[in-house]
């Protein structure tokens, strides 16, 4: 159950080690007037004063922006009320000193790229401790998607470290990157770029519907919030499991291993087999820790499990996954 307040901010990461150059110097974000940044839904927000700005900086990693109101705010309200915006960040924002230790007040700041010509990737975006609660992050999560197809972008993406955050952004539509289709994700590389930490949620947000049914993987469309935290963590799990079983495994050839590590490995790997159809599991004969192809067997035994890991992780269940950890 998500006991997150959906209104409350959220927040998308981006690695600060810049993508690839490419050839293509121009991008979409070149058409885009910096005031369409702030949310009409703004307005409606009784807390907001005044009139709304945006100050941004724009540079090859994309553009870096700051909305604001008429209200004021001294630095130290700034450090102990954002978590990413310091003053460090101020000194980068001249133009938002009003006074000797007196600013124009935050409401957002983040910043959005083009990672391709299809992809516009939405990085940290974190609202005022004032307005949390009041749908100021669920606004503007509306507006960029609907101003990045007005762009020309197919998707818009992100990630989360976390899954709290992450299901802020599953819930209004967005499926992860690991359900795309295997031959598809080429064209989602550079999301994984943004964030080399596998850890971490990346998600796509389809700005045309009709793409979900191309891009996604048949049995992940539609799926619950939930089930997507799962799946993202049996992913994980099951990475972990492989990982852990080829280091053994290593182990047991070059004669290293532990009492009990062949015993273990044979265990967990039949077990895993034991999970798929019976018409994808391997056909292996009965083999014990004193074989002499034992390696080799269960070499051949990894590699067809590595091969079935999207059967693996539809079939088992995350407690299942978990007990086959080394």
């Amino acid at each position: 159950m998500e006991t997150k307040n959906i209104d409350e901010p959220q927040f998308e990461h981006e690695d600060p080690t810049p993508a690839p150059e490419t050839e293509n110097t121009t991008s979409k974000l070149d058409q885009l007037n910096p005031q369409e940044l702030i949310p009409a839904k703004l307005a409606n927000i009784p807390q907001v004063i005044g009139s709304t700005k945006v100050v941004t900086h724009k540079s090859k990693e994309g553009i870096d922006y700051i909305i604001t109101d008429d209200g004021q705010i001294t630095s130290n309200q700034i450090k102990n009320g954002f978590e990413y915006f310091d003053e460090e960040s101020l000194e980068k924002y001249p133009e938002l000193r009003i006074g000797k230790n007196e600013y124009v007040r935050p409401l957002a700041h983040g910043n959005i790229k083009e990672i391709s010509p299809d992809i516009l990737f939405n990085g940290i975006f974190e609202t005022n401790p004032a307005l949390r609660g009041k749908g100021l992050g669920l606004s503007f999560q509306e507006h960029i998607a609907e101003l990045a197809k007005k762009l020309g972008y197919k998707f818009l993406a992100g990630y989360q470290v976390n899954a709290e955050t992450a299901r802020f952004f599953l819930k209004r539509g967005r499926y992860l990157l690991e359900e795309i289709k295997d031959e598809l994700q080429p064209e989602f590389q550079n999301i994984m770029n943004q964030g080399m930490d596998e850890t971490a949620f990346h998600t796509v947000k389809f700005l045309t519907p009709e793409d979900i049914a191309r891009y996604i993987k048949p049995e992940r469309i539609g799926t619950a919030v939930e089930d997507k935290i799962e799946f993202k963590q049996k992913i994980l799990t099951l990475d972990d499991v492989f990982y852990k079983l080829a280091e053994t495994l290593k182990k047991v050839e070059e004669e290293k291993e532990e009492a009990g590590d062949r015993a273990t490995l044979i265990e967990i790997m039949e077990d895993l087999n034991q999970i798929l159809p019976a018409d994808e599991q391997y056909d292996l004969p009965e083999i014990s820790e004193d074989d002499n192809n034992l390696v080799l067997d269960l070499k051949a035994l990894l590699e067809h499990l590595k091969s079935k890991s999207d059967t693996l992780i539809q079939e088992a269940t995350l407690e299942q996954l978990e007990e086959n950890i080394i």
